[in-house]
């Protein structure tokens, strides 16, 4: 197995780029905030100043909390991209991935639309195994 690329995402890849589990997170902890503040201030000016320090803080916080709790590596390879989080590792087969035209980073895996959340280097590397596999598959 050559590895062509490894990559651990920095906090601002993992802020931009967030997945859905991500998002889920960051809304849950924002609501269970506004609830808490609520439950002890009532709605005043004090809770609408709150609440809007807490949407900052859930927004801010949730890719550090993720980056922390996961540890999300991603390794490129010449055959398959792999995606190690927490404790397990998901091996992808380049033949079962292909490009959206919606943002760089999305990408139809086993049909399924889903994030690679990694750099741009990492992105440009992995479109370029894409077209080769591509490439290699029409000759056939």
């Amino acid at each position: 197995m050559n590895i062509i690329q490894q990559e651990m995402p920095t906090y601002g890849t993992l802020f931009f780029r967030k997945s859905s589990k991500v998002r889920l997170f960051e809304t849950l902890l924002f609501v269970i905030l506004v609830f808490f503040m609520y439950a002890s201030y009532g709605y005043t000016t004090f809770f609408k100043l709150a609440a809007v320090i807490s949407a900052i803080i859930s927004v801010s916080i949730s890719p550090l909390i993720y980056k922390l709790l996961y540890q999300p590596e991603y390794l490129l390879t010449e055959t398959e991209l792999i995606i190690k989080t927490f404790k397990k590792e998901e091996r992808i087969p380049l033949v079962l991935m292909e490009k959206t035209y919606d943002l760089r980073y999305f990408y139809y895996i086993k049909g399924e639309k889903r994030i690679v959340a990694v750099s741009n280097s990492f992105l440009e590397q992995l479109d370029h195994q894409l077209l080769l596999i591509k490439k290699a598959n029409k000759k056939k």
